[in-house]
């Protein structure tokens, strides 16, 4: 979904100050990936122009099989200009990363990583066989040492907070100490991973 300002209702003035409401339109996925390349105004605006996906009132037919882009090609067109012009307005996007040490290894090194994983994952599913998500990270062209394996920032604020009240110190001894690594694996769920191109870019 998107949201608008609702193009009937608008703004109105209120004794407590300016009331906005606030429209939610209905997208396929395409589009959605779209707004989030450029910007869902773009979009939005878009929608207004095709009367089968929207028209003026943005009311959405959730019965709608086409896209904007199947209905009308130079859509497709009108995006990658403004993506190309205007590059994109996203502002955050819901992520989850981790990172550990990557390190060189040799080929029977792999090999014996990948036999003890196996094991690892067969001893594993012996237990607990509902847990058929969980997996190992398998070791592709070299060994990983697992570092702060899904460390969000609110849980980093939240331990060197209890840490000082308990020690007194500013910060954790490890954390205080910069480590610098020749090379990282770094691991990003899938949304995050799509997205990150856009963000370098």
């Amino acid at each position: 979904m998107l949201m608008t300002e609702d193009p009937q209702l608008g703004t109105t003035p209120t004794p407590f100050g300016p009331v906005t409401f606030i429209q939610i339109v209905g997208v396929c996925l395409e589009e959605l990936q779209s707004a989030q390349q450029w910007n869902g105004l773009g979009v939005i605006d878009l929608i207004k122009s095709v009367p089968t996906a929207g028209g003026p009132w943005l009311i959405t037919d959730m019965r709608r099989g086409e896209t904007i882009f199947e209905i009308d090609p130079e859509m497709k067109e009108a995006v990658d200009d403004g993506i190309a012009t205007e590059g994109s307005n996203l502002s955050g996007v819901s992520a989850r990363c981790s990172y550990s040490k990557y390190e060189a290894s040799t080929s029977s090194d792999q090999e014996e990583d990948e036999e003890v994983e196996q094991k690892e994952s067969k001893a594993k599913k012996e237990k607990c066989p509902s847990s058929s998500n969980q997996s190992t990270d398998a070791a592709r062209g070299g060994s990983r040492i697992s570092r702060h394996s899904s460390m969000s920032v609110s849980h980093d604020r939240q331990s060197r907070m209890s840490f000082a009240s308990e020690t007194g110190a500013s910060e954790p001894a490890e954390l205080s100490q910069p480590k610098f690594f020749d090379s990282l694996h770094l691991t990003f769920n899938y949304e995050a991973g799509n997205l990150l191109p856009l963000a370098l870019r």
